[in-house]
């Protein structure tokens, strides 16, 4: 998985860049016939949507946005190939004649548009695509969503609409895939698909009244910190006009009266229908088939629960023999947007503060880490920012390492690391960390919160003979209130603290100890 991102990556900027380089070949020598770089019985991608009329404004499409060529070329894509009828729908639904005039405001609009049918990746075939999302994205940069209907690999929809009439279709640099829409670029954002339909009425309007729909209705925001503007990403759990009904709301002004009945300023976060509001935008883009079983965070002050071991649950809990659940209604979810996804729940979904659970944070989860160059393959990579999403960091050495692909190493003869976790449901638990130990580790005093927890752990194996990594108990903690946490250690002696993962488990829950662990 971690070689496959990284690839990812290179196989998308390689595409980008041949493209820049065919283009300048191109322009240069436009009076010059383009020799193909194929035989007459093995067609390239733009070679065989020529000489196939069913495809030949596919082909017009190529040639207008100067991707033709590039296409021409070897290579391993996977081409989603609208036919004739998929433009002649396209071009009435956007109001012109010409695909040519869809350029008059972005002259890029079209290879864009070539770029968002277009994998660079890998090919895949029918059998490969998932119930869900694609593990990788289009060359425009958006999620693909592949889902079987009754029929199996006769009945595959793309993107909730786009019907394969005809699959993988065997080219020298790839798989073509037959469409019977154009897939267009999803630059709407999730408020923009909640507004597209009635039934959400209610719903969008709280969500303009309390202000959260001005944060949805942004493709990007400016990081402060870094000065970059960062793609948001956003996973509504929607409630239609008539799920709300069923619980005896019938307006905006009834949701208020239920959620905030004495309170005006529905814009302020602590109000009650403001923390409603937010607790239906999860944080992140999550579709169905990327769910897990655990907590995540939304923009309300709680959590919400997942439980997808039977169907998509939503805060399951169960008491004696009784059993409480809300649903994701798969039919009307997975909705592909810029800046995020849409799914919809089957009955009203409340604010709801779950039980404490388990949760394992991993230092190779960091988010810059995984971007960087050489993740995945170099066994030391050094890293010297000193400040990441999840971590900061002082030692006399001026870098962190991370070994083995998992492990973050920080070290000298004096050093001190933090560790920002997630909100965590409010609880009491057990703080148990993956700590390297071996000659020349290190030995550490370990704060939550800048609060002492448990005594100094010493990860050299000199009294256990213990090499490798090891499961180790730092101490207990009580969450007051769910929010997230920073875990700090501080050197006590020179040497090299490694730290694969944190693991927070609730005081009430089982621990079975593992072979190894290392209990100080």
């Amino acid at each position: 998985m971690k070689y496959r991102i990284y690839n990812k990556t290179i196989a998308k900027v390689s595409f980008l860049l041949g493209l820049a380089l065919v283009m300048l070949t191109v322009h240069s020598c436009e009076d010059e016939e383009q020799t193909p770089f194929y035989s007459k019985n093995q067609l390239l991608i733009t070679s065989y949507v020529e000489q196939n009329e069913e495809f030949s404004e596919f082909a017009e499409l190529l040639r207008l946005s100067k991707v033709n060529a590039p296409l021409n070329a070897r290579g391993t894509y996977t081409c989603f190939v609208p036919n004739n009828e998929a433009f002649k729908a396209f071009k009435e639904k956007k109001g012109i004649s010409n695909l040519s005039e869809l350029n008059s405001e972005d002259p890029d609009f079209l290879k864009k548009l070539v770029w968002n049918h277009l994998i660079t990746a890998r090919a895949y075939t029918a059998f490969d695509f998932p119930q869900g999302i694609l593990p990788d994205t289009t060359a425009f940069g958006n999620p693909l969503l592949t889902e079987m209907g009754e029929g199996g690999l006769k009945d595959i929809l793309v993107n909730k609409k786009a019907k394969i009439k005809s699959r993988d279709i065997e080219v020298a640099n790839g798989v073509i895939h037959e469409i019977d829409q154009v897939l267009d670029l999803a630059e709407w954002t999730v408020l923009f698909e909640l507004q597209q339909h009635e039934k959400y009425s209610i719903f969008v309007e709280a969500l303009k009244k309390t202000g959260i729909a001005d944060t949805l209705a942004e493709v990007k925001s400016l990081n402060n910190k870094t000065g970059k503007y960062l793609r948001n990403r956003f996973t509504i759990l929607a409630e239609t006009d008539e799920v709300l009904r069923k619980a005896g709301i019938d307006s905006y002004d009834a949701l208020k009266e239920k959620y905030s009945p004495d309170a005006d300023d529905v814009t302020d976060s602590s109000n009650g229908l403001y923390q409603f509001m937010a607790y239906h935008v999860v944080k992140g883009q999550f579709f169905m088939n990327d769910l897990e079983n655990r907590n995540y965070e939304n923009l309300s002050e709680e959590l919400i629960s997942f439980d997808v071991v039977k169907g998509y649950r939503i805060n399951y809990v169960k008491y004696d023999e009784t059993e409480n659940w809300n649903e994701i209604d798969v039919k009307e979810s997975n909705h592909i947007t810029r800046n995020g996804v849409v799914h919809t729940t089957k009955d009203h979904l409340p604010v709801f503060s779950p039980e404490p659970a388990r949760y394992v944070w991993k230092a190779v989860d960091d988010p810059e880490i995984r971007k960087m160059e050489g993740f995945g393959e170099i066994y030391g990579l050094k890293i010297y920012n000193n400040e990441l999403p999840t971590m900061r960091w002082w030692n006399t050495k001026g870098q962190i390492t991370l070994w083995n692909y998992s492990t973050i190493g920080c070290g000298g003869e004096a050093y001190w690391i933090e560790y920002l976790i997630p909100k965590i449901v409010k609880g009491k638990y057990r703080v148990v960390a993956r700590l390297g130990h071996g000659p020349h580790r290190g030995t550490a005093q370990s704060y939550m919160d800048g609060q002492k927890i448990g005594k100094v752990i010493d990860c050299t194996n000199k009294n256990s003979g213990l090499w490798g990594n090891f499961f180790v108990y730092l101490g207990n903690v009580n969450f007051e209130k769910t929010k997230s946490h920073v875990l700090k250690s501080v050197s006590v002696s020179p040497g090299n603290w490694q730290l694969e993962s944190i693991n927070l488990i609730p005081l009430d829950e089982e621990y079975d100890h593992q072979i190894g662990d290392r209990w100080n």
